[in-house]
């Protein structure tokens, strides 16, 4: 069976879009307010710290976003923008500098594909 890894990268500005969407969505929203920045890190997971603009003040409240609720909210972006994921596809948040990086697998590569083409992380 053929395998494929490919890795999505989303700029600060994609991931503060994504994560605002996704917090529509929910019956509870994650913030309220403008979101500004977002700073995301990796120890040993991936989480972010998303500033927000408090409304009708200029306030600034810090939410802390766990890996989860960053993966679903990516996942949910690509849906909406139309960027196909695989289904059974293995999903994996990582971090690139300030960016968040969606790393998709689907099957296994050899060994030889993997050194070759540099696979590995």
């Amino acid at each position: 069976m053929p395998s494929e890894h490919r890795v999505i990268v989303f700029t600060s500005e994609e991931a503060i879009d994504a994560i605002a969407r996704f917090s529509k969505m929910l019956d509870t929203p994650l913030f309220r307010g403008k979101p500004t920045e977002l700073h995301v890190r990796k120890n040993p997971q991936v989480r972010a710290i998303l500033e927000v603009e408090k409304r009708g003040s200029e306030e600034i409240e810090t939410i802390d976003l766990s890996s989860s609720h960053l993966a679903a909210a990516l996942i949910n972006f690509c849906r909406e923008i139309r960027i196909p994921l695989p289904k059974n596809a293995k999903k994996e948040l990582d971090v690139s500098g300030e960016q968040l990086v969606l790393r998709l697998k689907v099957g296994e590569p050899s060994k030889a594909a993997i050194d070759d083409v540099g696979l590995a992380n």
